[in-house]
């Protein structure tokens, strides 16, 4: 079981806290804020009350012994970066740290973390995406050209084998998954020789271009 340490409760922090334990995670919060410690301490291994800054509270709680640290100031900046930094010291193999801008995630990688996340952006472009492409469920933004995403069988494909659709010839996409949205079924990495049913949904990989020409469900 993971350990994992998650500072600050925004509702970035919050909601990131409440699902890693959901998923069997060993999680321990800390926030300044009474009522949000309040609230998610019957969700978490463990809520405390305290400054996510002061260190000694930080080595109170043995901070060396988490698997993974979870920085989530939200817009405090400078309050992150000193805190990532001080959690890489420490000896942290991993660190996650929420940024607000280009410039801060430059200087959270900089200083120790090893995973950055924009929840703002994110959650932005994958709105659009939606907008854009209504058969689009769900994106992992890759880099700002290459996405994965979930798209839902377009009718065109119903009852073809992949090999028969050749959708890298023709849309320059890759197809590393198939998910039946009934019975939940995953496949990895499907033979050349599965046929598409009406309730798969597709993971693809490719750029952001040849998604768009993918037919609408």
């Amino acid at each position: 079981m993971q350990r994992i340490l998650v500072l600050g409760l925004g509702k970035f922090g919050f909601t990131l806290a409440a699902e890693l334990a959901r998923k069997k995670c060993e999680v321990v919060a800390i926030d300044k804020d009474k009522d949000k410690v309040q609230d998610i301490k019957d969700l978490v291994s463990h809520a405390v009350v305290g400054n996510v800054g002061d260190k000694d509270v930080l080595l109170e709680l043995g901070v060396k012994n988490f698997d993974v640290a979870c920085v989530c100031l939200g817009t405090e900046v400078a309050a992150s970066i000193l805190l990532t930094s001080f959690l890489k010291e420490e000896g942290l193999k991993r660190i996650l740290a929420k940024a607000t801008t280009e410039d801060h995630a430059k200087v959270l990688r900089l200083v120790g973390a090893t995973d950055v996340t924009f929840p703002e952006k994110d959650e932005a472009v994958r709105h659009a995406d939606n907008l854009v492409n209504a058969n689009v469920l769900d994106v992992i933004r890759l880099s700002d050209a290459f996405d994965i995403v979930e798209i839902a069988s377009p009718k065109e494909f119903y009852n073809k084998t992949l090999k028969g659709l050749d959708l890298r010839k023709k849309y320059g996409i890759h197809v590393i998954g198939i998910k039946n949205a009934l019975d939940g079924a995953l496949t990895i990495v499907p033979q050349a020789d599965q046929k598409i049913r009406p309730d798969d949904i597709l993971i693809v990989i490719g750029d952001v271009d040849s998604l768009g020409k993918m037919p609408k469900a």
